[in-house]
């Protein structure tokens, strides 16, 4: 979602950027008799396509339409939850093409999000592969406090496992220590 214009490389803001569930809420309100249904268009190899439909009343015509697709491990949020990633992309599309919440941009504020944890992840790379965002820093602490841990037992544990802590771990170590948060026990 990053593009050019005048040689100058635009930087996602999500300030400018509307929650699916605010987009949904306002709907609601809207539309009282509404409904959002979903739809499974393709899922193999990884790649999920969903669709949804949006009415504004019990009726069999639909006012608006939203697809979108993820790939499994594609980003942090994509590496435990791509299907529930894509149903609110999709969700978020149709809504925003019906006219919801529309600041700059149909994208929800999840898909921008996510770019810009791609676009980070990849300026990080440039930056000797290190992580420099709060976000994933934030990432990790919520998952290592899901699993019980303190943030100077982590950090702890970072050290003696990795050899690493929240200032200097990589991208790869990131990944690893992520996923491992995020297995099921």
């Amino acid at each position: 979602m990053s593009y050019q214009a005048n040689n100058t490389k635009k930087k996602f803001n999500l300030d400018e950027y509307v929650t699916v569930n605010e987009r949904i809420a306002s709907f609601y309100k809207k539309f009282p008799e509404g409904r959002i249904l979903t739809d499974i268009v393709s899922w193999q190899d990884g790649v999920i396509v969903m669709k949804a439909t949006v009415y504004r009343d019990n009726g069999d015509i639909p006012a608006a339409t939203g697809h979108a697709y993820e790939k499994e491990g594609s980003s942090f949020v994509n590496n435990t939850s791509y299907i529930e990633n894509c149903e609110s992309s999709c969700i978020g599309r149709a809504l925003a093409v019906l006219g919801f919440e529309i600041k700059k941009s149909i994208a929800s504020y999840e898909e921008v999000a996510n770019a810009k944890l791609n676009q980070d992840s990849k300026e990080t790379k440039n930056n000797n592969n290190k992580i420099v965002t709060s976000a994933n820093k934030n990432l990790l602490l919520s998952a290592a406090s899901k699993k019980g841990y303190t943030k100077d037992v982590f950090e702890s544990m970072l050290e003696k496992k990795y050899n690493c802590n929240l200032s200097n771990i990589d991208m790869s170590t990131f990944n690893t220590v992520y996923s491992n948060l995020n297995k099921a026990q």
